[in-house]
Order: structure tokens, then sequence, then C-alpha cells
């Protein structure tokens, strides 16, 4: 899956919490997201629009700008890694990994670097690449 594919599945299927999404479907979308932060932050910290934002409407807004894109994507993220978690043949509880710091998100990383399982399973049949 290429990374405009990716993106547009990301939002398509934004709640979407069963089936299955191969591993360049999920690290796309988590470079997309990053990459989204860092425009938004680049673009209130060191250009004119953000000089310019911050006489009218303060400080303020550079802290609710990213902020709120977090809250937005929450979803989204959440989706995209249960479903990247059902191709790895886990189950989405997997996500309360997130709960323990550093060893919790450690251990997600390694399962969602694991290769897809390529037959079907119990969360469907593997997702299209492409």
């Amino acid at each position: 899956m290429n990374f405009f594919a990716a993106i547009n599945s990301g939002f398509i299927r934004f709640a979407d919490f069963k089936g299955r999404s191969v591993r360049s479907e999920f690290w796309f979308w988590v470079l997309f997201i990053f990459v989204a932060e860092l425009i938004i932050s680049w673009l209130l910290d060191f250009t004119f629009v953000g000089l310019v934002l911050e006489r009218i409407v303060g400080h303020f807004l550079f802290v609710v700008l990213p902020t709120l894109l977090g809250l937005v994507m929450v979803v989204p993220n959440l989706a995209v890694s249960a479903r990247r978690l059902h191709d790895t043949g886990r189950s989405a509880w997997n996500l309360l990994w997130l709960l323990l710091p550093i060893i919790g998100w450690v251990v997600l990383i390694v399962f969602y670097c694991l290769p897809s399982e390529p037959r079907k399973n119990r969360f469907g049949k593997p997702s299209r690449v492409g």
C-alpha cells in the first residue's frame, strides 16, 4: 500500500475497529500523523503566519491547535492500531499495553512490526495490498 492510499484508508475507515490493516498501511499512517504535527508546529512557531496569529489570538492557539489535532486523531489512530494488531492475529485488547509506559510501548511496537498472517484468521481475510 502506498502513502496516499494508506492515508485515504485511514480516513475512510476512521472508526472501523474490525478487519485488518497491513504493515505498510499502519506505518504510513503513523508517518502522516507525525508529519502533520511537525508541519503545524513549524507553521505556528517559525513562520510569519504564526507570528501574525500569535499577535491576533495570543499564545493560547499555539497550544490548542496541535492538541486539537491530537484529540481528533485519537479514534482513527486507535482504529488503525487495532486493525494492525488483528492483522498479526492479536486482539485489539493488546492496546491496553499503552497504559504501561515504555515497556508497554515497546511491546506494541514489536507487535506492529511483525509480519501479517498470510491466511484468513479470526479477524477476517488478509487486507488487499495496493
